[in-house]
């Protein structure tokens, strides 16, 4: 899925000379920890924190005249997960996205991010997660699918985790909420069992879970 499936069209940019008084009502009000700047032609020309404009809080300086590096953007057909190691490297509350010639197009919102991965991660899906260990040199995602669909299982989703010293971190969401079976045989394969998460988990632990994950896209 790319952002341009995640667009928010609602946040209405900050303009280059807009006051910064005013503009900190706006973001206020907004409830959004960043905002996009644009000209007089609609092009993203920075990205101003709330803090940048607690900072100048009452002044009439124009928001252009802050100091800003380049602004954090993506295309329009940026994938998801691309948008998602963008926000957690930048710390950002909203991305923006813009075409060819650098003109806004809208932002993707964080929690929308996140309930796009928390979807695709099948977090909401009844069922059990695994999560296996071993090294790089034996990773084999397909017969880890193999050993869950032998044991009437199916794997709904996977993500993975490349550790420094040379472990893989594998989380399988299973389709079954009893996995005590296809543990077993994954043990007997030689893969080490890390954790196990059941149907009874709160949403909050599975939704823990790709937090977790998107911080590993930050790596």
């Amino acid at each position: 899925m790319t952002v341009q499936d995640l667009l928010d069209l609602t946040l209405e940019p900050l303009r280059a000379d807009d006051a910064v008084f005013d503009a900190l009502t706006e973001a206020v009000e907004a409830e959004v920890e960043q905002f996009p700047v644009v000209d007089a032609e609609g092009r993203l020309v920075a990205l101003v924190s709330e803090t940048q404009l607690m900072e100048h809080a009452g002044a009439r300086t124009p928001i252009g005249k802050l100091p800003a590096g380049k602004p954090v953007r993506v295309r329009r057909d940026t994938h998801s997960f691309e948008a998602a190691l963008q926000m957690m490297r930048h710390h950002l509350d909203v991305l923006p996205v813009v075409d060819e010639d650098e003109v806004l197009l809208g932002v993707v919102r964080r929690t929308t991010l996140f309930d796009t991965l928390s979807r695709m991660l099948s977090v909401g899906d009844a069922g059990s997660i695994v999560v296996l260990e071993m090294p790089e040199r034996d990773y084999a995602l397909g017969q880890m699918i193999y050993v869950v669909e032998q044991n009437g299982a199916k794997v709904l989703s996977v993500a993975s985790e490349h550790e420094p010293s040379g472990i893989v971190r594998v989380t399988l969401k299973l389709n079954v909420s009893d996995s005590s079976r296809i543990r077993a045989v994954l043990e007997q394969r030689g893969y080490r069992v890390a954790a196990t998460f059941g149907e009874e988990e709160r949403d909050e632990e599975l939704q823990y879970r790709v937090e977790q994950f998107m911080r590993y896209l930050d790596l």
